[in-house]
């Protein structure tokens, strides 16, 4: 009941119990399923996660699953899936296979400006463009001056070498929204490009184009969705805009070409023989670049 799994060896002959190991999987009870995997028999353990405990090369492994929260599981077979998973999670059913068993992995974490929201890979360079955005929320230069106005009232300029991560972000009105686009490379988790929008702007949606016609016709483009002054029940924005850029420096930034006002945020794209679709409000729009 405290989320601690015991390991224990049983004598085949004596049945004596011997070289007991416990492992944390998490604050929630622990429920247990029998699968196979790899041939032999296994333990899935469910508590905040799921984890897989096998045996691999004589060595018995207890790793987690790189998978959402799971209500349930049991042992799953089919023609396309021999040695599966079937698990509940919430109101939907999931069949999982789990692969490449026994590979070490390793993850690294990069810090962003805001959550976020979508990526796309960019399909030259394989540069990830990140979204970001946070609602009630500043952004970066006005967090500087707030902390500013502080130091000043306060007459304490160590309040400007705090971390805000340290100190917490200052609370943002409603429908105050904070936003930036992202050009990241991957392999050395480097920002390459950062451009944060001011006067309330966010954006929503991204798409990369390699097809839009007119004089750049050899260039690849970043379309963007946004929204000035958003409003979200009921939902509604001041003005929307289609953001057109162009990738330039081998993909490393942008070059904004042109941005388009429309009633609504644009919220879909999608191209089509040299022309952009763009779905607006409950319209769908065709557009050209010239």
């Amino acid at each position: 009941m405290n989320g601690v799994l015991l390991r224990t060896v049983v004598d085949n002959v004596t049945g004596v119990l011997s070289d007991s190991r416990t492992r944390f999987l998490g604050t929630n009870s622990i429920t247990m399923a029998k699968v196979k995997q790899n041939g032999n028999n296994a333990v899935v353990a469910l508590s905040n996660k799921p984890w897989l405990a096998y045996s691999l090369m004589n060595k018995v492994n207890i790793t987690p699953l790189s998978y959402e929260s799971l209500e349930q599981a049991s042992s799953f077979c089919s023609t396309k899936c021999p040695e599966g998973i079937v698990a509940i999670s919430g109101t939907t059913i999931r069949i999982i296979s789990v692969e490449r068993l026994g590979e070490q992995f390793t993850h690294q974490v990069m810090n962003l400006k805001y959550t976020p929201s979508k990526m796309l890979v960019h399909p030259e360079t394989n540069y990830l463009v990140i979204l970001e955005k946070d609602h009630q929320s500043f952004s970066t230069k006005e967090r500087d001056e707030l902390r500013q106005a502080i130091a000043k009232k306060t007459n304490d300029p160590a309040y400007l070498d705090q971390e805000d991560s340290k100190i917490g972000y200052p609370r943002a009105p409603s429908n105050k929204f904070a936003s930036c686009i992202r050009i990241v490379d991957p392999f050395e988790l480097k920002t390459l490009y950062l451009d944060e929008f001011s006067d309330n702007e966010v954006v929503f949606s991204h798409f990369i184009s390699t097809t839009l016609g007119g004089k750049h016709s050899n260039d690849t483009f970043l379309i963007l969705g946004t929204g000035l002054d958003v409003k979200f029940s009921p939902r509604s924005c001041a003005v929307g805009f289609i953001k057109t850029y162009r990738f330039i420096e081998k993909g490393t930034k942008l070059e904004l070409i042109h941005s388009t006002p429309c009633e609504d945020i644009p919220l879909a794209f999608n191209e089509y023989r040299g022309k952009l679709i763009a779905g607006v409000g409950n319209i769908l729009r065709v557009y050209e670049l010239g």
